[in-house]
């Protein structure tokens, strides 16, 4: 089933809300009776009507699903932050919603958009107030310390802590009069390092990526770092030789301290363990039993009851298995071997004597047998988290270590409670 991401729900917010306020009608409508008010003519168009049960069912049958998920998932979320006590208190709502609010110019554009769409204040402060407590739960249950946020700085130092780099290329002359000709060719647009090839010096040409401190010379490398980018220098004299610099592009420098990266470090961390809003939200609603008496909607019910049942994709096909992916008491999942890597195109063969699979692919091999965490690739042995074993006469396996032996990458998508599988080369 197709519902919206929890990002997704908020950046369109503003829509749902004023999905919710139309339909309000259609939710609470009574049976139909003689007098009825949905008979009712809404307009006329060249002398054909369109009554308010026109409107009713074509909201229903447009909006009615997006608004009951919404709804559903709303009170899963208050359901959860009551579970787990979590409150939003007024000061907290009244700092979101002026936020939200300084989005516009003026008080009076945000109630003139608001008027325009119909939005009624109760809607879109429920709505509010479930997106915060969703993060709320984010926050709970992806608990980062500050030691695991330190850890990750200093693991990234690079990415926060750079200098400025510059590509720089170099012209080499023997004499003044030399480097000024090569520097005329280059400006009646001659290529460059073609130019300092020509001249003959070994250590002219391209210089590549350099940081300041790379370059020893002062004069050099003050020359090379006040340069703007496609910028070429004049000859400077440096040892008995001429040189003439040429920047290509630059990149600048960051200097980020721990503080001020530390949000981003947490929520990071986060997506990498896979605990974002749209997983909670997922997990809410996998844990759920929801009953959908609607009779426009019924069919949703039997959707609800899948929505826990592990998807395994290769190259974003869906792989069919006579027995569902499952995942143990432990976090460790266990999935049917022939299926998946048949999928990644594998050779398996089964040696019923020794209770050992192999797989081949032309990235390479593996041998996993029933009852033991050590499986081979050629001259290696990988460890497995669970050890492969028999049900129903299918062989199980932990798919990542094998599937990762055999050239496939593996991603874990805890939203679609989905394992993705990827073969070289395919997107």
């Amino acid at each position: 089933m197709s519902r919206l991401t929890g990002g997704q729900r908020f950046s369109c917010l503003i829509v749902l809300v004023t999905l919710f306020v139309l339909s309000s009608a259609v939710l609470a409508q009574p049976p139909a009776s003689p007098s009825d008010p949905d008979a009712e003519s809404l307009c006329v168009v060249n002398g054909n009507p369109i009554t308010r049960a026109n409107l009713n069912k074509a909201v229903q049958q447009e909006w009615g699903r997006k608004i009951l998920e919404n709804l559903i998932e709303q009170e899963l979320i208050f359901q959860a932050g009551r579970a787990r006590g979590l409150t939003i208190s007024e000061e907290e709502f009244d700092a979101r919603l002026n936020a939200v609010k300084s989005e516009y110019e003026s008080l009076e554009e945000f109630n003139a958009m608001m008027g325009k769409r119909g939005i009624k204040g109760p809607a879109f402060r429920q709505q509010l107030r479930a997106r915060m407590l969703l993060d709320k739960l984010v926050e709970q249950i992806g608990k980062v310390t500050e030691e695991d946020a330190r850890a990750y700085y200093d693991d990234h130092l690079s990415f926060y802590q750079a200098p400025e780099r510059r590509h720089v290329h170099a012209i080499i002359a023997e004499d003044a009069e030399q480097a000024y000709n090569a520097r005329q060719q280059v400006a009646g647009g001659a290529d460059f390092d073609t130019v300092a090839a020509d001249i003959g010096t070994e250590m002219a040409g391209d210089w590549e990526w350099l940081r300041k401190k790379d370059l020893r010379n002062p004069l050099i490398r003050e020359t090379a770092f006040s340069l703007k980018p496609g910028d070429v220098s004049n000859p400077i004299f440096v040892d008995d030789q001429y040189y003439v610099l040429w920047v290509e592009e630059v990149r600048a420098g960051v200097d980020r301290s721990f503080e001020e990266v530390t949000d981003q470090i947490v929520t990071g961390i986060r997506t990498e363990r896979g605990i974002t809003p749209e997983s909670i939200a997922a997990g809410l609603w996998r844990n759920a039993e929801i009953s959908v008496p609607w009779r426009a909607y019924y069919y949703l019910e039997e959707e609800y009851e899948q929505l826990d049942q592990i998807k395994v994709t290769v190259n974003s096909k869906q792989v069919e298995m006579s027995i569902a992916p499952m995942i143990l008491d432990n976090g460790h999942m266990l999935v049917m071997a022939k299926p998946l890597l048949s999928a990644i195109d594998a050779q398996i063969t089964w040696d019923a004597d020794q209770q050992m699979m192999t797989a081949v692919t032309k990235a390479g091999t593996v041998q996993v047998t029933v009852g033991s965490v050590e499986a081979r690739s050629g001259d290696r042995v990988i460890l497995m988290k669970e050890p492969p074993q028999i049900r129903g006469g299918n062989l199980l396996i932990s798919p990542r270590p094998v599937v990762s032996a055999l050239g496939a990458s593996v991603k874990w998508d805890a939203t679609s409670y989905t394992l993705k599988v990827t073969t070289e080369g395919a997107e």
